[in-house]
C-alpha cells in the first residue's frame, strides 16, 4: 500500500522503530515488511530478532540472513542454533553453511548430541551439508 504519489506509508526508520515495539505481534510485522521491502539493508536490524519470543520471527529471520546476510551474522545464527528449538537449528546450520562459516561441520555434528532436535531437523542439517560437498560433511 501506497500513498498517492506513490511513497510507502512506512519508511524504512519507522518501519525499524516498530520492530523495537513491545507486542511480539508488531515486531513480528515490522521484521517481515524490512525483509520484504528492504531485504538486503535490514539484515543487521534483524538479527537481532533470531532469538525473538514471537513463534514466527526466529525462522524468518535466521532464513533470511542465509539468504541476503554476511559472516558478520554468523555469531548469533550460531547462538540460535545452539539456544532454540523447533526448525529454527536446522534453518541457522543452512544459513552457515550458505555464508561459508568455517565451523559449521563441527557445529552441525554436535546436532546429534543435543538429543532434542526432532528429525526434520536434523533433515534440514543433512539437506544443508549436503550441499557443501565436501567429503568431510558427507562423513557426518
Amino acid at each position: 500500500m501506497s500513498h498517492e504519489n506513490n511513497q510507502p506509508i512506512w519508511t524504512y526508520d519507522d518501519l525499524v522503530r516498530f520492530s523495537r515495539w513491545e507486542d511480539p505481534e508488531v515486531r513480528y510485522w515490522a521484521a517481515d515488511r524490512l525483509i520484504r521491502l528492504h531485504p538486503e539493508a535490514c539484515c543487521d536490524v534483524v538479527a537481532e530478532f533470531l532469538l525473538d519470543d514471537h513463534p514466527a520471527t526466529p525462522t524468518m529471520v535466521a532464513r533470511h540472513l542465509g539468504e541476503y546476510g554476511n559472516r558478520t551474522h554468523c555469531p548469533v545464527l550460531i547462538k540460535g542454533f545452539k539456544l532454540l528449538r523447533g526448525p529454527v537449528p536446522g534453518h541457522c546450520i543452512h544459513s552457515l553453511v550458505r555464508l561459508g562459516h568455517p565451523g559449521v561441520l563441527e557445529l552441525a555434528g554436535s546436532a546429534l548430541e543435543r538429543g532434542d532436535l526432532d528429525d526434520m531437523v536434523l533433515g534440514l542439517i543433512v539437506e544443508a551439508l549436503g550441499g557443501l560437498g565436501t567429503p568431510e560433511a558427507e562423513g557426518l
